[in-house]
């Protein structure tokens, strides 16, 4: 062991001892933000612990609604939703949804299932109904892999590996949102899965793989889905920045609008500029669609590659309620309140 591995041990018993002290003090001894960054590493852990204690993100037993006075929010898992004036407008049914801003991690590493699963059981004590993992965030993109088809999954209408390997991640209340490498007959698809009760009621690949050109076959479509009688979309990435798709997903009555995200790149690449653009691009699509836009992304450093995060969550109105914190991962809920139109009962 060298000297520097000594020292980041020390570091990490440290920093457990240290984030279960913090996590006795907390109210019902759960504070997700500290789990969440547990899973950063030394540095990156002791890098969130302090941008959590800055940003007063310990569990306080409360919940803080966000206005316009304050514009931030103290819950721990940044809990947020719209201000009391904006609830009585007409619009009918409310429902919580979650962004999850993971670590990113080692390029084909399945890990990601043992973290999702956790937030999941969270999300379910919470009420939260739809969770948003990052693009590929089983396995991580391809196009960074001599060998993608060593962590690429295959599907047969929903159906095959996919369902088998996100079996942990079953929920009677929440729906989880999954990034994935899809291996279809001969192709490659940077893909997500929609997972309903345990079972995957649908996938959507990616339209624009990349800027320039990547391993990835472009997808050709622009479903929706609707659980519990909500209809949304999905737009991985790249692919928001196009008015088109969620512009086709509005009209198809999308009220919701998810964004896995993926911005892990080499080192001397990353940089605060993309979050600044991911933030511009959600608050577009919102006011153009009036719809809700969520995103998820990874965050951190890992194997040369480094992502600041840009999860997010932007109302119709284009305005931000909820920002991750940068360079670590984090947990972003809303309670969707303004939910145009009439919400029935029929499951999806």
């Amino acid at each position: 062991m060298s000297r520097g591995d000594g020292q980041n041990d020390r570091f990490s018993r440290l920093s457990l001892r240290v984030a279960i002290r913090l996590r006795e003090i907390a109210t019902n001894g759960r504070c997700p933000s500290i789990l969440l960054a547990k899973a950063a590493g030394a540095h990156g852990y002791r890098y969130c612990l302090i941008t959590l204690l800055r940003r007063n993100l310990l569990c306080r037993g409360r919940r803080h609604t966000v206005g316009a006075a304050d514009g931030g929010s103290e819950s721990s898992v940044n809990a947020a939703r719209l201000p009391a004036s904006d609830t009585r407008r007409g619009y009918a049914g409310s429902m919580k949804v979650a962004a999850y801003q993971a670590p990113v991690l080692t390029l084909g590493s399945m890990d990601a299932l043992y973290l999702i699963q956790d937030r999941i059981r969270w999300c379910e004590s919470e009420g939260v109904s739809i969770l948003c993992c990052p693009e590929a965030i089983l396995g991580g993109l391809a196009d960074f892999s001599e060998n993608p088809a060593r962590f690429a999954i295959t599907t047969t209408s929903g159906e095959g590996e996919i369902t088998s390997l996100l079996a942990p991640l079953a929920s009677e209340t929440v729906t989880s949102i999954v990034g994935f490498t899809e291996l279809a007959g001969e192709r490659l698809y940077n893909s997500v899965a929609v997972l309903y009760r345990g079972r995957v009621i649908g996938l959507y690949r990616k339209l624009h793989p990349a800027i320039r050109r990547s391993i990835y076959s472009a997808g050709a479509s622009t479903p929706v889905f609707r659980v519990a009688g909500l209809t949304f979309g999905i737009v991985i990435c790249y692919d928001s920045t196009f008015r088109e798709p969620a512009a086709a997903m509005a009209a198809q009555g999308a009220r919701l609008l998810f964004v896995p995200t993926n911005n892990a790149l080499l080192a001397a690449r990353a940089n605060l500029g993309l979050v600044q653009e991911a933030r511009a691009t959600d608050i577009a699509r919102a006011v153009e669609n009036r719809v809700w836009v969520i995103r998820a992304d990874v965050a951190g450093a890992n194997g040369g590659l480094m992502s600041y995060g840009s999860s997010g969550i932007v109302d119709p109105t284009g305005r931000v309620v909820q920002e991750a914190a940068l360079n670590c991962p984090d947990l972003l809920i809303a309670d969707i309140v303004n939910l145009p139109g009439r919400l029935d009962s029929r499951e999806c």
